[in-house]
């Protein structure tokens, strides 16, 4: 639901990873342009977090955004 915008980008700054990962799954299903300057500009305190599978998580939504 790309209402949701506000809320997921806003999760993405979340303490809890588990918050974060969802935030960014619903992003890359809803794969609004928007939401890429958001995940990129988070990106860096992500990897910072030495997780792999978020950053992961991450990236693929990054990528689902950039190539739709």
């Amino acid at each position: 639901d790309p209402d949701a915008l506000p809320e997921l980008l806003s999760a993405l700054k979340h303490s809890s990873g588990t918050i974060r990962k969802a935030a960014c799954l619903a992003l890359g299903k809803i794969r609004d342009p928007r939401a890429f300057d958001s995940l990129a500009d988070s990106f860096d305190e992500i990897r910072e977090l030495q997780n792999d599978e978020l950053t992961q998580t991450f990236l693929l939504s990054m990528v689902k955004i950039d190539h739709q």
